[in-house]
């Protein structure tokens, strides 16, 4: 369902996390699955999760940086919501760049978050 594009996706997910199959793989593709539908919040939440249950994996990491960014981006220009979204995602980006320097695009997110402080 969830290569389909089918919104139905991100309930099964949720469901076979609750019936006890939760793995960062599955918070991973429930967070993939919130975000193609637009529900950000829920796909950072689903993000966050994954990178606590896999600490050295840089992908949940990065997803997670991804969707706030995009939450950033998409902010009013002013505004405490833009500034705690801007610290967050430069957090999650910083821990990629811990664990993995040179992944995907990470140094060009924190330059650009960097350029965007007042």
């Amino acid at each position: 369902l969830l290569q389909a594009g089918d919104p139905r996706a991100a309930e099964m997910l949720r469901r076979a996390i609750e019936l006890g199959s939760a793995t960062p793989r599955l918070w991973l593709d429930l967070g993939a699955a919130e975000a193609t539908r637009g529900r950000f919040t829920t796909a950072a939440e689903a993000f966050a999760t994954a990178a606590d249950m896999a600490p050295q994996d840089p992908v949940p990491r990065y997803n997670l940086g991804e969707v706030l960014f995009k939450r950033w981006q998409q902010a009013p220009p002013t505004g405490a919501t833009r500034a705690q979204l801007q610290q967050e995602a430069s957090a999650a980006y910083g821990a990629v760049e811990v664990l993995q320097a040179d992944y995907r695009n990470v140094r060009q997110r924190l330059q650009q978050l960097a350029a965007a402080t007042p």
